[in-house]
């Protein structure tokens, strides 16, 4: 007689006599969304105190430039939300997106290091630095190609 036991899929979308594989979360998956949401939150601050300094920017004729600055933190802390929850459910498209986000934030503090101050830059790549390294884990790559 045939064996018609069936091993469960990675995905299980289309078998609904199989139970989806689960896989225990690695820690550097954690790493990496803890990281963010801190990011997260560094953002939501740096929008209040933007926000908070609209009338003086508006005084010095500053408020357009400070009203796109404000608009480009808040998507950016829009998109960071998104891929946050999306790493933390194994999505391949939401770890290559911030691999990407981050060797461009590591570019940008380099080209702008004069206008910030220099711990700024320092603590900004190596965020990006160990970002970068835990997504390019093997961990980390399996997670979200499962």
């Amino acid at each position: 007689m045939a064996d018609h036991t069936r091993s469960p899929k990675p995905h299980g979308k289309n078998d609904t006599m199989s139970k989806p594989y689960e896989m225990e979360k690695p820690s550097v998956i954690t790493l990496v969304q803890v990281i963010m949401w801190i990011q997260v939150a560094l953002l939501a601050i740096a929008v209040c105190s933007l926000g908070a300094l609209m009338d003086q920017a508006a005084n010095a004729g500053l408020s357009d430039a400070l009203g796109i600055l404000l608009v480009v933190y808040v998507l950016y802390a829009i998109l960071l939300v998104v891929l946050v929850l999306n790493i933390g459910n194994g999505r391949k498209w939401a770890r290559i997106t911030t691999i990407v986000l981050e060797c461009l934030a590591i570019a940008g503090l380099l080209l702008n290091s004069g206008a910030q101050g220099a711990w700024a830059v320092v603590i900004g790549i190596i965020v990006a630095a160990i970002l970068l390294g835990s997504l390019a884990s093997r961990d980390a790559a399996e997670w979200c190609s499962r």
